[in-house]
């Protein structure tokens, strides 16, 4: 019986673990970060595997969520995101960090 109630708590905490992550990355802190004029890039991925970027002071991002609506090449943000324990292949730097955005608006 102890047994059973010992499987039966690991396989509750493994599953916890995997069910824990969002679907575009596992999320590295819950901690809300937010940037302010940011800069959104663009470059084509058959060239650079890159595709959209956000720049945050002189680190490079790909977001996992960058709606179709904000997705304007050299644009300037304000944003709320969340970095996320994946990376994406990019020619810019062999691998650059994911971040899952909450919040963007365009500044003109």
């Amino acid at each position: 019986m102890k047994k059973l109630i010992k499987l039966t708590f690991l396989s509750t905490l493994m599953l916890l673990a995997v069910f824990s992550c969002k679907d575009d990355g596992c999320v590295e802190n819950t901690e809300i970060l937010s940037a302010q004029n940011i800069s959104i890039g663009y470059s084509d991925p058959a060239v650079d595997g890159c595709g959209w970027t956000i720049m945050i002071g002189e680190e490079i991002y790909a977001p996992v969520n960058l709606s179709e609506e904000y997705q304007v090449d050299n644009a300037t943000a304000n944003i709320t995101y969340e970095k996320l324990s994946t990376s994406k292949p990019c020619a810019l730097a062999a691998e650059i960090p994911q971040i899952y955005l909450h919040s963007i608006e365009l500044v003109d």
